[in-house]
């Protein structure tokens, strides 16, 4: 028998180090791994789509207006300018999907998930 536990897959609200910075996030699924990574590296078009995919909301990103939106192109902005926020947000939701059904994620590199080869 195999458990899964599906209250696991349901986005959750993330505390980054900064106090007033948070992430809805949700695990992302197998099917985002495809390619990723491999021995020359991260295919930066797959780790955004898994980007956009396991943000669903944030609190405390602004630009000088004001709030951003959690919106697609405001996540391109994140995702192209802010490394450390991605693979954070990346990280949480590979440990999201290792808890539904309390098993690791193998051989998905998740060290090396947000980290560009210079």
């Amino acid at each position: 028998m195999r458990k899964f536990n599906t209250n696991k897959i349901k986005d959750s609200w993330v505390d980054y180090t900064e106090d007033d910075l948070k992430f809805q996030v949700r695990p992302f699924k197998l099917l985002s791994l495809t390619n990723l990574p491999n021995d020359d590296g991260i295919h930066m078009e797959q780790l955004w789509n898994i980007f956009n995919y396991i943000v669903t909301d944030w609190k405390g990103i602004e630009n000088e207006s004001g709030p951003m939106e959690c919106n697609e192109e405001n996540k391109k902005i994140v995702f192209e300018y802010d490394q450390e926020l991605v693979s954070f947000c990346v990280g949480k939701a590979a440990e999201m999907r290792e808890g539904v059904t309390g098993k690791e994620l193998k051989n998905s590199g998740n060290s090396q998930i947000g980290k560009e080869k210079v």
